[in-house]
């Protein structure tokens, strides 16, 4: 059995087990990045917007049952000092009660939800998909034990396995004409075969009993978590929402694919240093200052990793559009360059929610995403009158406007000014500068060069304008850092 309060022991320090855990979740990203970019790029070719369109949609309902269905157990399990084993079995049997009954709305209210979206494939696509709630929360505990535990090796061992098998099986499928279901069936037996895998590493579960009597910390904690999950996911879905209800699932489907494209930093980069930071810093929350260092050293790395990318593939979009999707794919070109640009504040504002949840301050988290929740949804409904530039300039409109709230609220909580945030970014922005200028520049002179020439100059150009910039513009203690990472990472 696992022990229940598994932590670094003294000989084996924090610092040298975050650098591991950024080393196996590099590793593991870098690995599932590399096929996931070339299974999308096969799919979207073999598939139509309305796929992509129709399974998104679908997205909106199971994601959001998802984040009601674990109800922040998983959080509360990392978070608290101390759990016993009692504790574990009762979160683990009230996720699976959770995940049945949240699958049980599911199906009963699917012909309703495609009846609204006048979508009637919609109905038989969220029954089968909805199959991954009962499944993820069979898996919720054993996963957080893991993850207590700062056991990255594991995690990421499984969940690149994972990704490997869903990429695999999504092309297989849609080769053989399975469409829109060749993105629900790899997604399904890619979550059955990691809740395999955790569950078969986590506690020992005794007999099912559904009373919360003992857990209420864990409750109270789990309630705020998922208050503001779930407002975040509402963000995160509204424009999905506003977009297929009032454009049309075709538009939708274009949306998704661009948003998608833009949204792999933050979703692959972005998310190595959430899911190192938020189990490190559960460690560290006593101590503020130490914490502060901590999001300093954070926030530079992934903007130092994750920005390049971002404004690169802006600047190249029609390339990468055409190259990568076919002509097919166009309209997705404006939506991709201004979600790009949008999710460099957008790579910050993902790091400084995790950083207050992880230090026990969710009720600051669950006010970030309340305001979100009312601002941007307001937005993305005025701006579709413009169609989908309209919308998905919501995102550098009003975002920004949140973010520096959220960014208040993040260095008031750790004693910071929102000075040293902003100024520890300034040598990475100036050198994105930089590779932007010379990246502009050679497409002056590349316009009757082949979409595929004018690509592979544009981004030999930038990549070494941007190594070129950070090596001289970003401080000498950034790349002491680095070193010191990386040595640990070899121990």
């Amino acid at each position: 059995m696992q022990p229940a309060d598994a932590s670094a022991s003294p000989a084996d320090g924090l610092r040298a087990r975050i650098a591991r855990g950024f080393a196996w979740e590099g590793l593991s990203k870098l690995c599932v990045q590399v096929v996931s970019w070339m299974s999308t790029i096969w799919v979207a070719r073999l598939l139509t917007p309305d796929d992509y369109g129709l399974v998104a949609t679908s997205g909106l309902f199971t994601g959001a049952m998802s984040i009601l269905m674990d109800f922040g157990l998983g959080a509360g399990v990392i978070t608290r000092q101390t759990v016993s084993d009692r504790e574990l079995n009762q979160c683990f049997w009230l996720n699976i009660a959770m995940g049945v009954g949240m699958y049980a709305l599911l199906f009963v209210s699917a012909p309703f939800i495609a009846a609204a979206y006048d979508l009637p494939a919609l109905t038989d696509i969220l029954r089968v998909a909805g199959l991954g709630l009962p499944i993820s929360g069979i898996r919720s505990v054993p996963y957080s034990v893991q993850l207590r535990a700062l056991n990255y090796r594991y995690r990421a061992i499984i969940e690149m396995t994972g990704q490997f098998i869903q990429a695999s099986l999504v092309v297989l499928l849609a080769f053989k004409g399975l469409g829109a279901w060749s993105l629900v069936l790899g997604y399904l037996c890619s979550q059955l075969f990691m809740t395999i895998a955790f569950a078969v590493k986590g506690p020992k579960i005794g007999r099912p009993t559904f009373s919360t009597r003992g857990i209420e910390p864990i409750l109270k904690f789990g309630v705020r978590i998922t208050g503001a999950r779930g407002l975040g996911f509402a963000v995160g879905s509204a424009d999905m929402a506003m977009i297929t209800a009032l454009l049309g699932a075709r538009s939708a489907g274009v949306y998704s694919v661009a948003f998608n494209l833009a949204s792999a930093p933050l979703d692959k980069i972005g998310a190595i240093f959430n899911r190192v930071a938020y189990p490190a810093v559960a460690r560290m929350n006593s101590d503020a200052e130490k914490s502060r260092r901590f999001l300093i050293q954070l926030h530079l790395g992934l903007l130092a990793v994750a920005s390049p990318v971002l404004v690169g593939v802006a600047l190249v979009a029609p390339e990468v559009v055409t190259v990568l999707l076919t002509d097919k794919w166009a309209a997705a070109v404006p939506v991709l360059r201004v979600i790009c640009l949008a999710n460099i504040l957008r790579l910050s504002g993902m790091l400084l929610p995790v950083i207050l949840e992880a230090r026990g301050r969710a009720d600051l988290v669950l006010r970030f995403q309340f305001v979100s929740a009312v601002a941007l949804p307001v937005g993305f409904a005025v701006g579709s009158r413009w169609g989908l530039t309209g919308v998905t300039l919501v995102w550098l409109l009003v975002y920004p406007l949140i973010y520096f709230w959220l960014m208040q609220l993040s260095t008031h909580e750790l004693g910071m000014r929102r000075r040293d945030l902003l100024t520890s970014a300034m040598p990475v922005l100036m050198c994105n500068g930089v590779m932007a200028g010379v990246v502009l520049g050679v497409r002056e002179f590349t316009d009757d060069f082949s979409a595929v020439a004018r690509l592979a100059t544009s981004a030999a150009a930038g990549v070494i304008a941007y190594t070129t910039s950070m090596a001289l513009l970003v401080p000498r203690s950034f790349w002491h850092e680095v070193r010191s990472t990386a040595a640990a990472m070899r121990k």
